[in-house]
Parts: structure tokens; C-alpha cells; sequence
């Protein structure tokens, strides 16, 4: 189920993770980083989601974000 598309720009990303983990409990997105952009893709989270998905960020961050 595609539902939602949100593109975060590397400068954004910082102040993205709440608004992800929001988006996540009620959407489906498909992030798409190209280059300098990441590929995330996630279903509707729950809590366990939400964590894993500012971790994924937050351990990348140090490549390209």
C-alpha cells in the first residue's frame, strides 16, 4: 500500500525524525534518496518502526545525511 511520498533534503534531516515517525504511524512512504539521498521504505509503523527508523537515520547519518 503506497500512500504518501515525502522527499527530506540532506539539511532537513535532522529535523525530519519526528515528523517521519509521525508520518509512519499513519502512512506508507517511500523516501527516495538519489545520490546524495537515501532509498528508506517502510510500512505503517507501530513503536518497535518508529525506533528502528530514526536509528537507520541516525547511524547513516554519518555517510551521506
Amino acid at each position: 500500500d503506497r500512500i504518501g511520498w515525502k522527499r527530506i533534503d540532506k539539511k532537513e534531516a535532522s529535523f525530519a525524525l519526528p515528523y517521519i515517525a509521525y508520518e509512519a504511524s499513519r502512512l506508507t512512504l517511500k523516501l527516495y534518496f538519489f545520490e546524495t539521498w537515501y532509498l528508506i521504505q517502510f510500512q505503517k509503523a507501530n513503536i518497535e518502526m518508529k525506533i528502528e527508523i530514526k536509528s537507520y537515520l541516525t547511524v547513516n547519518k554519518s555517510f551521506h545525511l
